[in-house]
C-alpha cells in the first residue's frame, strides 16, 4: 500500500488484532512511544491516534471488563473476547446499535501483567466474566454476544447463569461450532499453526504476554465440552455454512440462524456484516424499530 489517509480507519484497510499487536511494536521502535493497543482500536485513524496519543498514550486499561458504551435504559450486551482478541473487535457492532443499548467488552486477563495466573478451563474463565458482568448488573435478563471462542464464552457463561436462576434473554453466537473436548489431529494442527503465527509476528514484553493468551485460550477451548443451555440460541454463521444442526442437541430452545456470504474473519471487520449483524439481531430480539 503506498500511502493511508489520515482520515482512513486501520480496520477498513483490513488490519485486525494480531495487526494491530505488530502496530504498536512498531511505533514504539520507530518512535520510542509506549502505545496501549486499545488506542488503536478506539481510534483505528492515523489523526485519531494521534490525538489519542497525546491525550493519553500512557494510560492502560486494566479491568476486565471494558465499556464501550456504559449508558443507556436497556439491559447491557456483554461481548466475550475472540481467541486472539481484546474485546475491542465489537467496537463496531457496539457503534451499529442505537445509543440505548449499553455494549461491554470482556478482554483476556494477563495483558497488563505477564505473569498472571490464566485461567485453566473455558469454565472457570466463564465463571470469572459472570463475576465481572455482575458488577454491572447484578440480575437478569441478560445479553450475551461473542464471536468464534467468544461464542463458547458466552454459551458456558449462559449455562452457568441459568444454573444460578438466572434469565439469559439473549444468546448471541458468531460462526461458532460446539466442541466435544475430543479434538482431532487436524483441528489440532490448526491451532498449532495459528500460534506458531502468532509467535512469529510477535516481540517484546507485551507481546509475549499476548502470545501466552492466545496458546492459553487454545489449550482450554481444545479441552472444552459444550454444556446444555435452556433457552434459544440466535446463531449468525459465516462463509454460508449452517452449523444449526451441531448446536440443536445443546439447545432446549430454538435455534434461530442466519448464514452470511462473509468469511469468518470478515464478520467483524466488514461494516456491511457488522451492519447485517445488528439488524438480525435487533429483528431476531424484537427490538422496536423507534429506537434507530
Amino acid at each position: 500500500m503506498s500511502s493511508v489517509g489520515a482520515e482512513e480507519s486501520f480496520f477498513e484497510l483490513g488490519g485486525h488484532s494480531l495487526m494491530v499487536v505488530r502496530l504498536v511494536n512498531r511505533i514504539r521502535a520507530v518512535l520510542g512511544m509506549e502505545v496501549p493497543m486499545r488506542a488503536v482500536f478506539e481510534a483505528p485513524t492515523v489523526a485519531g491516534l494521534l490525538a489519542r496519543i497525546a491525550e493519553d498514550g500512557e494510560q492502560k486499561t486494566t479491568g476486565v471488563l471494558v465499556p464501550m458504551r456504559s449508558t443507556g435504559d436497556h439491559a447491557p450486551f456483554f461481548c466475550a473476547h475472540a481467541i486472539m482478541g481484546l474485546g475491542w473487535e465489537y467496537g463496531w457492532l457496539a457503534d451499529c446499535a442505537p445509543e440505548r443499548y449499553p455494549f461491554y467488552a470482556l478482554r483476556p486477563r494477563g495483558l497488563d501483567a505477564g505473569s498472571a495466573e490464566l485461567p485453566d478451563s473455558l469454565s472457570q474463565m466463564a465463571a470469572d466474566y459472570v463475576a465481572q458482568i455482575r458488577t454491572v448488573q447484578a440480575n437478569g435478563p441478560y445479553h450475551l454476544l461473542g464471536w468464534s471462542f467468544g461464542g463458547h464464552v458466552v454459551q458456558e457463561m449462559a449455562a452457568q447463569l441459568e444454573e444460578a436462576g438466572e434469565e439469559v434473554a439473549a444468546l448471541v453466537v458468531l460462526d461458532s461450532s460446539p466442541v466435544d473436548g475430543r479434538p482431532t489431529a487436524e483441528v489440532r494442527a490448526g491451532f498449532a499453526e495459528q500460534e506458531d503465527t502468532v509467535a512469529e509476528a510477535l516481540t517484546g514484553e507485551e507481546h509475549e504476554a499476548y502470545v501466552r493468551i492466545v496458546r492459553n485460550n487454545t489449550k482450554i477451548l481444545l479441552a472444552h465440552q459444550t454444556r446444555k443451555t435452556a433457552g434459544n440460541l440466535l446463531l449468525i454463521s459465516g462463509d454460508s455454512d449452517p452449523k444449526a444442526d451441531l448446536w440443536r442437541p445443546l439447545v432446549s430452545g430454538e435455534v434461530l440462524e442466519h448464514t452470511l456470504d462473509f468469511s469468518h474473519r470478515e464478520l467483524l471487520l466488514n461494516s456491511e456484516a457488522v451492519r447485517r449483524i445488528w439488524d438480525i439481531v435487533a429483528n431476531e430480539l424484537g427490538l422496536t424499530e423507534t429506537d434507530y
